[in-house]
């Protein structure tokens, strides 16, 4: 206990404040690592998926905000341990506050510029067949001729092997095996030649 009776009121004030945010941010990492904290988790066999938005990091209501509940907690965590250090070795209150919260801010832009960047990493993974336009085919289905029914091709689009349906406005059907371009989507239903 004699040691903290050395502490200036400043030292103690920060000590406080990053222990309990250095707990906080622990706790984090011990949530994120079972897997609570992306919105999932698995306890005991029993799977539990949450709908919708429970997260408590974005207090900003758009998306990846600045203000967020880790970016808070790195803010008072780096912040208040900076302050510590440097009022235990002598440095002047006013510049222990300056620094302190100059790397208190530096953290929290670091963990914003962080979870923008993974953000920007996240794919709603949905099937764009306008992204088919211009590439080649492979028929599965003889397609008819003069759009009188609908046949079926493979292709790659989006990093998928996909079979849709197809389409052709030539004189004569494109058996199977055939090689063919897509020219259009329609309806749902790619146009080939």
């Amino acid at each position: 206990m004699e040691f903290w009776t050395d502490f200036s009121l400043l030292a103690k004030i920060l000590f406080c404040t990053g222990l309990a945010s250095t707990a906080v941010l622990l706790i984090q990492i011990i949530l994120l690592i079972i897997g609570f904290a992306a919105g999932s988790f698995d306890v005991d066999g029993v799977d539990t998926d949450f709908d919708g938005d429970v997260s408590a990091d974005d207090l900003s209501g758009s998306g990846v905000g600045w203000f967020t509940v880790k970016g808070l907690v790195a803010f008072f965590s780096i912040g208040s341990w900076t302050g510590f250090a440097m009022d235990v070795s002598g440095c002047h209150e006013a510049l222990t506050i300056c620094i302190s919260i100059l790397t208190g801010v530096i953290a929290l832009v670091c963990v914003g510029l962080l979870y923008r960047a993974m953000n920007k990493l996240q794919s709603n993974g949905i099937l764009n067949l306008k992204n088919a336009i211009g590439k080649e085919a492979e028929v599965y289905l003889t397609i008819p001729a003069n759009n009188s029914g609908v046949g079926k091709v493979t292709l790659e689009i989006q990093d998928r092997l996909i079979e849709a349906n197809a389409r052709t406005n030539k004189e004569s059907s494109i058996p199977t095996g055939s090689t063919v371009k897509v020219i259009s989507v329609s309806n749902g239903e790619l146009i080939v030649e």
